[in-house]
């Protein structure tokens, strides 16, 4: 199974509360928004987290599980290279639209960034991940909230070429959460993610 923090733009926290700013920044300027990207693939090696969970849930639930995480994970995958090249193109867009339920705010967050010169050059890494909510619905909706543990060291993000300070949270191996949800009639879509960064979730 796989996460995300893609250049799918889901709305993560990456920058510190008080923003982002140039590594030779003035101190006078503002400091630059980031835009919140997704996690990339996770790496087939890297140890899973032991499915003790699995005990919590039915097998239908689980299933509900897999497939919004995959969901998930390909948005994320289509959406890093958007980020890390800048590429507003129009398959970029579509593929924002198809997965993301506030794609219009998050559309326009990608859209400005990229103007601004702000690049995603190395993504998050997830680490595990597992569901802490798991709600289906007889009509074939449903919500899942992915509990994702993700490595922040290697990110790199950066302006016009030069590498931004204030894009990594203060635990750089910390949780955040995915909210998936599924509309009666459609396929699982990223609601909102929120970064949950009181207590480092490595083991």
């Amino acid at each position: 199974m796989k996460l995300a923090l893609s250049g799918v733009v889901a709305l993560l926290v990456l920058c510190a509360a008080s923003g982002c700013s140039t590594e030779a920044s003035d101190p006078g300027a503002e400091p630059t928004s980031l835009p919140t990207q997704a996690p990339s693939a996770v790496d087939p090696s890297t140890p899973s987290e032991p499915p003790a969970w699995h005990e919590k849930f039915t097998a239908e639930q689980i299933d509900a599980y897999e497939a919004a995480l995959n969901r998930w994970q390909q948005y994320a995958e289509r959406t890093n290279e958007a980020w890390r090249v800048g590429d507003n193109s129009a398959e970029a867009r579509a593929t924002i639209r198809e997965y993301d339920m506030q794609w219009q705010a998050t559309l326009s967050v990608f859209e400005d960034s990229v103007t601004q010169g702000i690049r995603i050059e190395r993504p998050i890494k997830p680490i595990w991940s597992k569901p802490t909510l798991i709600r289906l619905g007889s009509d074939g909706t449903g919500t899942v909230v992915i509990y994702q543990c993700t490595d922040y060291r290697g990110l790199l993000v950066t302006q016009n070429g030069r590498e931004l300070r204030g894009t990594k949270p203060d635990h750089r191996i910390t949780p955040f959460t995915v909210h998936m949800a599924k509309p009666e009639d459609g396929d699982w879509m990223v609601a909102r993610t929120q970064l949950k960064d009181a207590v480092s979730c490595d083991a």
